[in-house]
């Protein structure tokens, strides 16, 4: 038996995960408590750590079966066959959201001198270079335009690589 991992319907981790588990299968759904603010209220909700992502542990042969239920879209798969995730992978997230310490997936990696696309904020649309990577999830970005440059702290969930 492996992790294997699988696409979920939008917004339907929680869904998947409550289904599979009542069908008697291993699941795993790392989740990451974070505060969200309302107009009127902040409150600390429980959010997929992967949003669109579960991973159950099964035999290969379950996957069709698995890929039937309500939420579930299908397996994730590459060139050389399903994507399976290591033991000791679970371990390791399960290990790291249980110190509580906060947690967020940022998708690809942005490294100096890459060029990025900023996604959000006042500055959304404007592309840049990546010119430092600081402490935490921040880079600095300049962005050039009329023969001036800004640099720019932003977040790494703000930007887009090219």
């Amino acid at each position: 038996m492996n992790w294997y991992v699988f696409y979920t319907a939008s917004r339907q981790e929680k869904v998947c995960e409550q289904y599979l588990t009542a069908e008697g299968f291993t699941v795993y759904l790392p989740l990451s408590e974070q505060l969200r603010q309302w107009s009127d209220r902040k409150k600390k909700v429980k959010v997929p750590l992967f949003p669109g992502y579960i991973f159950v542990k099964c035999m290969i042969s379950e996957i069709t079966k698995i890929s039937g239920y309500r939420g579930v879209v299908g397996p994730v798969r590459f060139e050389s066959g399903y994507a399976i995730a290591r033991e000791g992978e679970i371990e390791s997230i399960r290990r790291l959201l249980e110190t509580g310490v906060y947690a967020e997936v940022i998708p690809g990696s942005i490294t100096t001198g890459d060029r990025v696309i900023v996604e959000e904020g006042p500055l959304k649309g404007q592309t840049g270079q990546c010119v430092l990577e600081s402490c935490g999830s921040y880079l600095y970005v300049e962005i050039s335009s009329v023969n001036h440059s800004i640099r720019c702290k932003l977040t790494a969930a703000s930007l887009r690589k090219l």
